[in-house]
């Protein structure tokens, strides 16, 4: 849980720093992970990766957000993190 609240709190605070108020922007942004998690469930059946590729238009927003993700190491970095979790809960 706290990880993902952390997700919110970067989130909500880049916000904060380009002048939106906090309440609004905390509001937004976990209006739009409840939003996000809800088609999530809806769409659930199909496989996650068809839903990545979906979700992109290209040369669009999205398209650059996961690219640039992706470079910085970031899904490598949680996938690093899920296995030091797992490791220690199976010690």
């Amino acid at each position: 849980m706290a990880p993902f609240y952390e997700l919110l709190r970067v989130m909500t605070d880049w916000l904060v720093k380009r002048g939106v108020k906090r309440d609004n922007a905390q509001k937004y942004i976990t209006s739009l992970f409840l939003a996000l998690s809800e088609d999530a469930v809806k769409n659930s059946q199909e496989n996650l990766k068809f839903l990545v590729k979906e979700s992109q238009t290209p040369k669009g927003l999205n398209e650059q957000g996961v690219k640039e993700l992706s470079k910085a190491g970031f899904y490598k970095s949680l996938e690093k993190t899920l296995n030091s979790i797992h490791r220690r809960l199976n010690k």
